[in-house]
């Protein structure tokens, strides 16, 4: 749990926002430990607010592709699903 948590803020720092809340889309997969202590642990030690959407990661993916859906950050299930969505990723877990 605290790896998830110090890879969003390292990812934060990397990624320009909008304001003090950060989007994160994440594979379905996920729900429990994003939106429980990911969430909560990110939240207090970066003073920026998750806000989080959880769907398979191919309905995420194709939803970014399609201008539909712009989140900050985007934890994948499927690695493949990132070849032609973004210039660079990091596999882990």
């Amino acid at each position: 749990m605290k790896l998830a948590a110090l890879l969003l803020a390292a990812a934060v720092t990397l990624i320009p926002t909008s304001g003090p809340v950060v989007s994160v889309a994440y594979a379905a997969s996920l729900v429990a430990v994003m939106e429980g202590s990911v969430a909560r642990t990110f939240d207090s030690r970066t003073g920026l607010r998750f806000a989080g959407e959880a769907k398979g990661s191919r309905v995420l993916a194709n939803l970014i592709r399609a201008g539909l859906r712009d989140p900050d950050i985007f934890i994948s299930a499927d690695p493949a699903l990132f070849k032609g969505l973004v210039r660079s990723y990091t596999v882990f877990g």
